[in-house]
């Protein structure tokens, strides 16, 4: 009997002692989790986490620090854990956590890319204070919707030579283990460094991946339009600059755009289309007292031959010259895809026939289905129409094709967008940052749909996994 009360006590004493610590273990990952929130907050709106002055006496201990005061002060849990002498608040839990979490996403895109087994890079370069930096940012296809997410910065400071960019690409690619992932398109500026067709970045990236194609930004080519047309008068060409900024343009829209472009200037040059300007122009003139005597012909001939004509043709010629007649044959041929149109997509669908090995007979047979079966309701369709139609058990071939036609990227926007808040981030007042602190905090201010959702359970689960002070698990 006595024995019998004794294994009883035990149990008990037993079960209490358990229970306890499972009770420990739930409060030290609630406070772990709520630690997780207030970092992925801050990192969202691009806000330091340290403050000048971070002692007790202290009227502003910066913003993490700040905002666990503000927790303590509603939540007396939280407020036991943090007014402890180890608080697990320091700036070595803040890097480990946001290296989690900077993972997480990093992770949930790579994982994204794999399913569609092809991607483009784009990749830009910009200094902050002394290092200088290279923007990684890959375009994939999710089902047949855009995406474009910057994977991280590549520090380049060393060398900016061809040879250590592609090196510094690679071991980054490599890295991300991306590398069974094919590369169909790569897309960067015009510096010899990355465009160069023997020894350039782009180059050296085919040399790998063959049916990686060299799309000079859009964007830039058009900005250097406007540079070279403004020797001659500045030219407003802020529509079209909008359109290849978008993620989700194609290079098919965005060819024909650039067409359009060129053959409606080609339209404007004749002598009816001045003399609708003519009248404006010698208002302009009379109201701020220009003169517009000519040496000889008439006032409205000579500005027409000696002004409009050259700015016209400035225009025209070095649209043409930028965009080249390969880059746009290549866009015409996607835009036709885009249409439907077999025939006149060909040249698109030999660039990428290795990689596709696609059955030619069937891939025409489906484009004639499909473009049947959009026209029965309306005289013209849409990508968004081709989108809702085009299901990838029914329509294979099309839908490979079309996923391959929306990855091609038409800028490297992206990376001037990630720049834009590497200055966020690494301030002048924060130039001390370590290299991953600020990988880690750069790349969660970016992707902030994806750290939005991020669950604080599954990266107490990582926290974990390491040897801590804390007992999580």
């Amino acid at each position: 009997m006595i024995a019998a009360l004794h294994l009883i006590l035990i149990y008990l004493v037993h079960t209490q002692l358990s229970n306890a610590h499972k009770q420990q273990i739930a409060d030290n990952r609630n406070y772990i989790k709520t630690i997780t929130d207030i970092i992925l907050y801050l990192t969202r709106q691009g806000l330091a986490f340290r403050g000048h002055d971070e002692r007790l006496c202290s009227n502003n201990q910066g913003n993490f620090k700040e905002a666990c005061k503000l927790f303590a002060k509603h939540n007396p849990q939280f407020s036991n854990y943090y007014n402890n002498t180890i608080n697990h608040g320091n700036w070595l839990i803040q890097n480990d956590i946001a290296n989690i979490c900077a993972q997480h996403v990093k992770n949930s895109i790579i994982d994204e890319v794999k399913t569609y087994y092809m991607y483009s890079i784009m990749c830009d370069e910009a200094r902050s204070f002394k290092e200088e930096y290279m923007a990684f940012c890959i375009r994939y296809a999710n089902g047949l919707c855009v995406e474009e997410r910057c994977l991280g910065f590549i520090k380049v400071s060393e060398n900016q030579n061809a040879e250590s960019l592609t090196s510094a690409i690679f071991s980054f690619i490599e890295s991300c283990n991306l590398n069974s992932v094919s590369i169909i398109a790569q897309s960067y500026d015009g510096a010899a460094v990355m465009s160069g067709n023997k020894n350039g970045v782009q180059s050296k990236v085919r040399s790998k991946h063959p049916e990686a194609i060299y799309i000079h930004c859009m964007a830039h080519k058009l900005n250097l339009v406007v540079v070279d047309t403004c020797k001659n008068i500045k030219v407003c060409l802020k529509n079209i600059t909008n359109q290849l900024q978008q993620k989700t343009a194609t290079l098919g829209n965005t060819g024909v755009t650039v067409i359009g472009v060129i053959e409606s200037f080609r339209k404007k040059r004749n002598a009816a289309e001045f003399s609708k300007l003519w009248q404006n122009i010698v208002n302009f003139a009379n109201k701020n007292k220009i003169s517009l005597e000519t040496p000889s012909l008439s006032k409205e001939e000579y500005w027409r031959i000696h002004a409009y004509y050259q700015v016209i043709d400035s225009v025209i010629i070095n649209m043409e010259d930028r965009f080249s007649e390969q880059s746009l044959k290549l866009a015409t041929s996607i835009d036709n895809l885009l249409k439907l149109n077999y025939e006149k997509s060909k040249y698109f669908v030999d660039q990428y026939e290795r990689l596709t090995c696609v059955n030619r007979k069937i891939l025409e047979a489906e484009m004639t289905v499909a473009k049947n079966s959009l026209l029965q309701n309306k005289e013209t369709f849409e990508l968004a129409d081709i989108i809702s139609t085009v299901n990838q058990s029914v329509y294979p071939n099309i839908y490979k094709h079309l996923q391959l036609a929306i990855t091609i990227p038409v800028s490297s926007s992206t990376c001037e967008r990630s720049f834009s808040t590497m200055r966020r981030v690494k301030t002048w007042l924060r130039t001390t940052m370590a290299e991953n602190r600020f990988s880690s905090l750069a790349l969660l201010n970016i992707e902030s749909d994806l750290s939005n959702k991020i669950d604080s359970e599954v990266i107490v689960n990582k926290f974990a996994e390491q040897d801590r002070r804390i007992v999580l698990k």
